[in-house]
């Protein structure tokens, strides 16, 4: 449902199947914003977020080129 409101409002979304891919995608750019399921396979939520955190390049906001 997210995802279809998201993009009615023309945002560009892109989706993980899990943990481990969440964190792929984020290393390839910026993202001005995460939605994390807590409950996703392979890396839950919560251990994909405590990465996000522990990693100082995504520390504060996005950088825009």
């Amino acid at each position: 449902m997210a995802v279809e409101l998201l993009k009615h409002v023309q945002v560009e979304v892109k989706v993980a199947n899990n943990g481990q891919e969440a964190l792929a995608l984020l290393a390839q750019g910026p993202f001005g914003c995460v939605l994390m399921d807590l409950e996703m396979p392979v890396r839950d939520g919560y251990t994909a977020t405590a990465h996000i955190r522990a990693n100082p390049a995504w520390a504060g906001p996005p950088k825009t080129a």
